[in-house]
C-alpha cells in the first residue's frame, strides 16, 4: 500500500523528476521546473515511523536552466550523468560526481589558495571566517569534527558538460534513454526533434583532460 508521507511545493510546475540510481542509498532525486529551477532533493527517514518521520532536504543546481519549458529529466544507469530536456528540443547534459566532506573541503581550500594568490579575500564556508586561503587556524574541537565527518557523503557535484540543440522531441511523449555500465561508455537514444517516427542514437567521447562531453549522432532508426 502506497502512502503520501511528505508533500513539497516547488516554485513552478514540474517538467521532469527522477531518482538517482544509488546516491544516498537511492534516496536522492532531482526535479526540473518550468520556471528554470533544477534542484536535488534528499529524503531522510527516522527509524521510528511516526508523524513527521520523513523530511526533505534540497540543494539548488541551477536557478535559470533555460528559456524553454522543461519536458524531461533522467539519470544514466551508472549515475554519472543527468540529462534535462526542453520544449525547444535542447538537451543539457550534467556530470554527477559523488563527493565527501573531505573532498569538498579540499576543493574549497584549493579555490581559496588560488584567490588568495591573486589578493582576493574570500569567506571560508567550512569555518565561516575570512581568510586569504593560504592559512586557516582551527581549534582542536574543529579538528576532531573534521576527522569524524571527513568521509561523510555530501551533496554531489553537478557540472554542465554538454548542450545538444534539436536533439530530442520537446513534447511530453517520452524521455531520452541512457545506457551506461560505466561513465566512460555512454550511449543515448532520442526521439527525432522534428520527426517522431525517427529515433537517433548518440555516443559520447571525451579526450583525456577535457572537461566537457562530446556527443555525436552514431545511428538513426526510421
Amino acid at each position: 500500500e502506497w502512502k503520501d508521507v511528505k508533500k513539497k511545493r516547488l516554485s513552478s510546475s514540474v517538467g521532469g523528476c527522477s531518482f538517482h540510481p544509488h546516491l544516498f542509498g537511492g534516496m536522492l532525486f532531482a526535479t526540473a521546473c518550468n520556471g528554470g529551477e533544477i534542484k536535488l532533493h534528499r529524503i531522510k527517514k527516522r527509524q521510528a515511523q511516526v508523524e513527521g518521520s520523513v523530511t526533505l532536504e534540497e540543494q539548488l543546481v541551477e536557478e535559470k536552466s533555460g528559456e524553454s519549458a522543461v519536458s524531461s529529466l533522467i539519470f544514466s544507469p551508472c549515475g554519472s550523468r543527468m540529462v534535462v530536456g526542453f520544449g525547444d528540443g535542447t538537451l543539457r547534459v550534467y556530470k554527477v560526481e559523488e563527493t565527501t566532506a573531505e573532498s569538498r573541503r579540499e576543493e574549497e581550500r584549493e579555490a581559496r589558495v588560488e584567490e588568495g594568490a591573486a589578493g582576493v579575500l574570500t569567506p571560508d564556508p567550512s569555518r565561516q571566517r575570512w581568510g586569504t586561503g593560504t592559512s586557516v587556524s582551527t581549534t582542536h574541537e574543529e579538528e576532531r569534527d573534521d576527522q569524524r565527518g571527513m568521509q561523510r557523503p555530501v551533496w554531489p557535484k553537478i557540472t554542465r558538460v554538454a548542450e545538444l540543440e534539436s536533439a530530442h522531441y520537446g513534447g511530453y511523449y517520452g524521455s531520452p534513454a541512457l545506457s551506461s555500465f560505466f561513465a566512460s561508455k555512454l550511449e543515448m537514444a532520442t526521439i527525432g526533434a522534428h520527426d517522431r517516427c525517427k529515433v537517433n542514437v548518440w555516443g559520447c567521447s571525451k579526450d583525456k583532460g577535457q572537461r566537457e562531453d562530446k556527443w555525436s549522432q552514431t545511428n538513426s532508426l526510421h
